[in-house]
């Protein structure tokens, strides 16, 4: 995991500053409003660009975060929802979030129905998460 962490922190610092150095936001909220646009305008191509690495690191994070069948997993900025696919996969109980409602569709869509049927699918801000604290056991 900390290769595959490592690999995507080393992107989005990259992706961030490049970012940073072409624009200019008045505000938190402007730039807020320009990422959940973007996210709904690149939800399809993240999800098969990004799946595949993304993927390789889902069974060492679960087995770090302990999942189980007793566990109550949030999955925040759960994208295309391979984390939350697979923590659904051990029965345990799992809120996927994610704040591109298209990036919620395409996790809907890609999976077995009747696991997807088992995630709750809300529509949220990591920055703002619409939970209790303490309301999971693994994030």
């Amino acid at each position: 995991m900390r290769a595959c962490s490592s690999q995507l922190r080393s992107s989005w610092r990259c992706c961030t500053v490049q970012l940073a150095s072409r624009r200019s936001f008045a505000t938190a909220e402007t730039f807020h409003q320009m990422e959940h646009r973007n996210w709904e305008k690149a939800a399809a191509a993240y999800n098969k660009g990004w799946g595949p690495l993304t993927s390789q690191c889902i069974p060492e994070m679960l087995s770090s975060l302990q999942c189980s069948s007793s566990s109550k997993l949030l999955d925040v900025a759960t994208g295309p929802g391979f984390v939350a696919e697979a923590a659904a996969k051990t029965n345990a109980e799992v809120i996927a979030l994610d704040f591109s409602a298209q990036m919620l569709e395409i996790a809907k869509q890609r999976m077995d129905p009747a696991l997807s049927s088992s995630i709750q699918f809300v529509e949220g801000d990591a920055a703002a998460l619409p939970f209790e604290e303490g309301t999971f056991d693994c994030i």
